[in-house]
């Protein structure tokens, strides 16, 4: 995939959801694996029969994962400042 910046990503520390369609010619799968791959915190959700815009294809399917992700992070967050509050 011609794009300069994969050596930028290992530095971003971010948690980051990573949402593509599986039929998505553009940006394939498999580019969204690897950026996946090259961002430490990073979660990727594969959208089945999905194409390019797959938040308007299968807007349910992304509403969950999203929702999901916040989820998780907020739970995180919580267990974060339960502990801080501990000290």
């Amino acid at each position: 995939f011609p794009w300069r910046g994969w050596g930028l990503l290992p530095g971003i520390r971010t948690p980051t959801l990573i949402i593509g369609g599986q039929f998505d010619f553009l940006v394939p799968p498999s580019v969204l694996q690897r950026t996946r791959a090259e961002l430490p915190n990073a979660r990727f959700e594969l959208i089945r029969y999905a194409r390019h815009l797959p938040h308007l294809e299968r807007p349910d399917a992304v509403k969950r994962h999203i929702e999901g992700f916040i989820e998780r992070r907020r739970s995180w967050r919580g267990e974060q400042e339960d502990m801080e509050e501990g000290e």
